[in-house]
Protein backbone atom coordinates (compact mmCIF):
# COMPACT_ATOMS: atom_id res chain seq x y z
CA UNK A 1 0.00 0.00 0.00
CA UNK A 2 2.68 2.36 0.46
CA UNK A 3 3.14 4.94 -2.30
CA UNK A 4 -0.98 5.23 -2.81
CA UNK A 5 -1.85 8.35 -2.63
CA UNK A 6 -5.32 9.32 -0.56
CA UNK A 7 -8.52 7.49 -1.94
CA UNK A 8 -12.21 7.50 -0.75
CA UNK A 9 -14.57 5.29 -0.62
CA UNK A 10 -18.11 5.08 0.65
CA UNK A 11 -20.38 2.13 0.73
CA UNK A 12 -23.68 1.35 2.45
CA UNK A 13 -23.52 -2.22 4.19
CA UNK A 14 -25.79 -5.04 5.93
CA UNK A 15 -24.37 -6.61 8.67
CA UNK A 16 -26.68 -8.75 10.55
CA UNK A 17 -29.80 -7.61 8.60
CA UNK A 18 -28.79 -3.75 9.66
CA UNK A 19 -28.19 -1.48 6.63
CA UNK A 20 -24.59 1.07 7.66
CA UNK A 21 -22.63 3.54 5.96
CA UNK A 22 -19.12 2.98 5.58
CA UNK A 23 -16.53 5.28 4.55
CA UNK A 24 -13.06 5.07 4.02
CA UNK A 25 -10.20 7.59 3.20
CA UNK A 26 -6.89 5.03 2.36
CA UNK A 27 -3.65 6.77 2.72
CA UNK A 28 -0.42 4.49 2.51
CA UNK A 29 -0.91 1.98 5.38
CA UNK A 30 -3.08 4.39 7.00
CA UNK A 31 -7.03 4.26 7.23
CA UNK A 32 -9.56 6.98 8.18
CA UNK A 33 -12.54 4.45 9.03
CA UNK A 34 -16.02 6.14 9.61
CA UNK A 35 -19.07 3.19 10.38
CA UNK A 36 -21.92 3.43 12.05
CA UNK A 37 -21.20 7.25 13.60
CA UNK A 38 -17.77 6.84 14.95
CA UNK A 39 -14.71 7.65 13.49
CA UNK A 40 -11.39 5.55 13.80
CA UNK A 41 -7.91 6.27 12.79
CA UNK A 42 -6.83 2.41 11.43
CA UNK A 43 -2.97 1.41 10.64
CA UNK A 44 -3.31 -0.97 7.75
CA UNK A 45 -0.58 -3.67 6.82
CA UNK A 46 -1.37 -5.66 4.12
CA UNK A 47 -0.40 -9.51 4.44
CA UNK A 48 -1.24 -10.84 1.37
CA UNK A 49 -4.05 -9.85 -1.08
CA UNK A 50 -7.04 -11.13 1.10
CA UNK A 51 -4.95 -11.12 4.50
CA UNK A 52 -4.68 -7.57 6.79
CA UNK A 53 -3.22 -6.81 9.64
CA UNK A 54 -5.26 -3.93 11.99
CA UNK A 55 -3.61 -1.81 14.62
CA UNK A 56 -6.98 0.45 15.97
CA UNK A 57 -6.60 1.52 19.80
CA UNK A 58 -3.27 -0.06 20.59
CA UNK A 59 -5.18 -3.57 19.98
CA UNK A 60 -3.58 -5.39 16.74
CA UNK A 61 -6.24 -7.77 14.69
CA UNK A 62 -5.42 -9.87 12.25
CA UNK A 63 -8.70 -9.56 9.06
CA UNK A 64 -9.53 -12.03 6.13
CA UNK A 65 -11.84 -11.11 3.95
CA UNK A 66 -13.24 -13.90 2.10
CA UNK A 67 -14.98 -12.28 -1.07
CA UNK A 68 -18.04 -13.90 -2.71
CA UNK A 69 -19.99 -13.09 -5.55
CA UNK A 70 -22.33 -10.45 -3.78
CA UNK A 71 -21.04 -10.46 -0.16
CA UNK A 72 -17.84 -11.00 1.65
CA UNK A 73 -17.41 -13.35 4.68
CA UNK A 74 -14.66 -11.34 7.19
CA UNK A 75 -12.98 -12.91 9.97
CA UNK A 76 -11.63 -10.89 12.61
CA UNK A 77 -9.38 -12.71 15.06
CA UNK A 78 -10.88 -15.69 13.58
CA UNK A 79 -14.54 -14.81 14.51
CA UNK A 80 -16.37 -14.39 11.08
CA UNK A 81 -18.47 -12.07 9.94
CA UNK A 82 -20.93 -12.02 7.17
CA UNK A 83 -21.36 -8.32 5.04
CA UNK A 84 -23.16 -7.91 1.94
CA UNK A 85 -22.91 -4.23 0.01
CA UNK A 86 -25.84 -2.38 -0.26
CA UNK A 87 -27.06 -1.70 -3.56
CA UNK A 88 -30.60 0.78 -3.30
CA UNK A 89 -31.69 -0.50 -6.84
CA UNK A 90 -32.02 -4.41 -5.14
CA UNK A 91 -33.57 -3.19 -1.91
CA UNK A 92 -36.30 -5.86 -2.47
CA UNK A 93 -33.58 -8.57 -1.75
CA UNK A 94 -32.85 -6.97 1.38
CA UNK A 95 -37.10 -7.39 2.24
CA UNK A 96 -37.60 -10.81 1.61
CA UNK A 97 -34.73 -13.86 2.86
CA UNK A 98 -36.33 -15.94 0.06
CA UNK A 99 -34.88 -13.58 -2.52
CA UNK A 100 -31.17 -13.67 -3.96
CA UNK A 101 -30.97 -17.37 -2.17
CA UNK A 102 -32.05 -19.22 -5.07
CA UNK A 103 -29.58 -22.06 -6.90
CA UNK A 104 -25.89 -23.33 -5.41
CA UNK A 105 -24.24 -21.73 -3.26
CA UNK A 106 -20.76 -22.51 -2.93
CA UNK A 107 -18.50 -22.33 0.42
CA UNK A 108 -15.46 -21.89 -0.19
CA UNK A 109 -12.49 -21.72 2.67
CA UNK A 110 -11.52 -18.18 3.86
CA UNK A 111 -8.03 -19.05 4.68
CA UNK A 112 -5.33 -22.34 4.27
CA UNK A 113 -5.66 -24.84 7.13
CA UNK A 114 -7.10 -28.05 7.76
CA UNK A 115 -10.87 -29.37 8.13
CA UNK A 116 -11.34 -30.47 11.59
CA UNK A 117 -14.60 -31.53 11.31
CA UNK A 118 -17.39 -31.82 8.89
CA UNK A 119 -21.02 -30.97 10.88
CA UNK A 120 -23.28 -31.82 7.84
CA UNK A 121 -23.82 -34.78 5.56
CA UNK A 122 -24.56 -35.00 1.92
CA UNK A 123 -28.32 -34.72 0.98
CA UNK A 124 -28.75 -32.74 4.60
CA UNK A 125 -31.27 -29.99 4.99
CA UNK A 126 -29.42 -26.80 6.77
CA UNK A 127 -30.79 -23.68 7.86
CA UNK A 128 -28.84 -20.19 7.46
CA UNK A 129 -26.22 -19.43 9.72
CA UNK A 130 -25.75 -23.62 10.35
CA UNK A 131 -22.41 -24.69 11.30
CA UNK A 132 -21.34 -26.64 8.23
CA UNK A 133 -17.66 -27.22 9.17
CA UNK A 134 -14.92 -26.50 11.24
CA UNK A 135 -11.27 -25.74 9.92
CA UNK A 136 -8.36 -24.63 11.67
CA UNK A 137 -6.12 -22.17 10.61
CA UNK A 138 -2.90 -20.65 12.51
CA UNK A 139 -4.33 -22.88 15.33
CA UNK A 140 -7.64 -21.20 15.91
CA UNK A 141 -10.85 -23.25 14.81
CA UNK A 142 -13.63 -21.34 12.30
CA UNK A 143 -16.99 -22.59 12.15
CA UNK A 144 -18.10 -21.91 8.68
CA UNK A 145 -22.09 -21.07 8.63
CA UNK A 146 -24.43 -21.63 6.03
CA UNK A 147 -25.28 -18.57 4.12
CA UNK A 148 -28.56 -20.18 3.27
CA UNK A 149 -31.53 -22.44 3.92
CA UNK A 150 -31.13 -25.66 1.35
CA UNK A 151 -29.42 -28.44 1.29
CA UNK A 152 -26.24 -29.88 1.13
CA UNK A 153 -25.59 -31.08 -2.46
CA UNK A 154 -21.60 -31.54 -2.47
CA UNK A 155 -19.17 -32.13 0.07
CA UNK A 156 -15.68 -32.14 -1.85
CA UNK A 157 -13.28 -32.39 1.44
CA UNK A 158 -13.12 -34.82 4.35
CA UNK A 159 -11.67 -34.55 8.07
CA UNK A 160 -8.09 -34.16 8.34
CA UNK A 161 -7.51 -32.77 4.95
CA UNK A 162 -5.26 -30.00 4.54
CA UNK A 163 -7.31 -26.96 2.55
CA UNK A 164 -6.12 -23.73 0.43
CA UNK A 165 -7.59 -20.18 0.77
CA UNK A 166 -11.04 -19.98 -1.95
CA UNK A 167 -10.72 -23.97 -2.00
CA UNK A 168 -14.60 -25.07 -2.31
CA UNK A 169 -15.85 -27.09 0.66
CA UNK A 170 -18.80 -27.73 -0.32
CA UNK A 171 -22.63 -26.34 -2.35
CA UNK A 172 -25.59 -25.60 -0.81
CA UNK A 173 -28.38 -25.26 -3.04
Amino acid sequence: MKGVRSRKFCYEIAVGGCIKKLELEWSDENAQVSFAGKSFQVNVGKISEDNFSLILNGYSYDVIVNSQPSSFQVFVNGMPFNVELYDPRKASLFASSEMGDSGPTVVSSSMPGKVIKLLVSKGETVKKGQGLIIIEAMKMQNELKSPKAGRINEINVVENQAVNNKDPLLIVE
